[in-house]
């Protein structure tokens, strides 16, 4: 065998070993639980932002990334941190005058979904033929104003009159 021929399978046997360690490597961080738990004790806070220099808009100032930086950024096991919802308790009574109230002109619209995004709840509302809309309480879509937003229910008012739209039709059917 060629001193060449020598090297070329020393430099093949190096990067054969270097996979087979990266391959146990991987395959023990794929075993590694991931703790998703929130930390305990006091964070670091933030400090108060800058009017001068820095924006701050809702979109910024509403958001809490204590949890998320609290963390090591580049750590294999890291995951977004997921607060627990707290339920909101609806009001009862909107719900039980919506099922009592008749409806007296057809509804267009439909429920697509909901949220609930820094405490607030709000609803993915459309029409027929049309993309859907982001609504709270208190908007106004197609006539209607949205009186509440429910986890799988939205109650829409005019002159009067309450309509619940359920998320799920088998929902609707069975109320």
């Amino acid at each position: 065998m060629s001193p060449q021929s020598r090297r070329h399978w020393q430099r093949m046997g190096a990067i054969g070993l270097a996979i087979a360690i990266l391959a146990v490597f991987n395959l023990v961080m794929s075993q590694t639980e991931i703790d998703l738990s929130p930390l305990q004790g006091k964070l670091p806070s933030r400090p108060a932002p800058n009017s001068k220099t820095e924006k701050t808009g809702p979109e910024i100032a509403d958001l809490s990334l204590e949890q998320s930086l609290a963390r090591p950024l580049f750590s294999p096991t890291r995951r977004d941190y997921v607060a627990e919802e707290t339920p909101i308790e609806p009001v009862a009574e909107a719900v039980e005058e919506a099922s009592k109230q008749p409806v007296t002109s057809p509804l267009q619209l439909s429920l697509r979904g909901t949220r609930t995004f820094n405490g607030v709840r709000s609803a993915l509302v459309a029409l027929p033929d049309q993309q859907g809309d982001w609504v709270s309480v208190g908007d106004e879509i197609d006539g209607w104003t949205i009186v509440e937003v429910g986890t799988d229910r939205l109650v829409v008012g005019r002159a009067g009159e309450k309509v619940s739209v359920a998320l799920y039709p088998a929902a609707e059917a069975s109320n």
